[in-house]
């Protein structure tokens, strides 16, 4: 980040770029998209991510040259957004599954996802890039301690989704049901 800062004007170099989207890839579900990384022209790059660092520049017109760019999407657009500016969380999965929307990679969801984050941060007393972050470490919270169980709790069953019928009970727990 501080490389990038210290260009005039601040931007991310396709090489930093291709770093981005290997760590992108290599946090969350992989896609094709190195490759698209790769081949981008370095002035694109330049020009794309110059409006990410722009300190004027709302999030639409922060966010738009970085969707422009072949192979960036908005998750990889918002690590973009993310490195350029503290204040911005990235579309993380973590973050996906913690908030209303369902885990899609659209415009649409980040939109949501920055405006959930912020409410949550607001009430926390944290930006909304903090959240994502502290939403990241408890999806990973055993990962993280070192714990190679997965954590100090056993994973929650998720509960069935409104209007579920509820499956019935295997032979096996009837039976156990039936012998006090």
């Amino acid at each position: 980040r501080e490389a990038a800062l210290a260009r005039e004007p601040p931007h991310l170099e396709k090489a930093d770029l291709v770093r981005l989207v290997e760590w992108k890839l290599a946090r969350g579900k992989f896609r094709p998209l190195l490759r698209y990384a790769r081949d981008l022209r370095e002035a694109d790059v330049a020009a794309a991510t110059a409006a990410a660092f722009n300190p004027g520049a709302d999030f639409e017109a922060a966010m738009t040259p970085l969707l422009a760019l072949r192979g960036i999407g908005p998750a990889t657009a918002s690590a973009v957004l993310s490195v350029a500016r503290d204040e911005w969380p990235f579309m993380s999965d973590e973050a996906l599954n913690a908030t209303d929307g369902g885990r899609t990679y659209t415009l649409p969801r980040l939109r949501q996802l920055v405006a959930q984050l912020t409410q949550l941060g607001c009430g926390w007393g944290m930006s909304a890039a903090e959240v994502e972050k502290v939403l990241y470490a408890l999806a990973h919270e055993g990962e993280l301690s070192g714990d190679a169980g997965g954590g100090s709790k056993p994973p929650r069953k998720r509960a069935p989704a409104a209007g579920a019928k509820a499956r019935p009970a295997t032979r096996a727990k009837r039976a156990r049901r039936a012998d006090p």
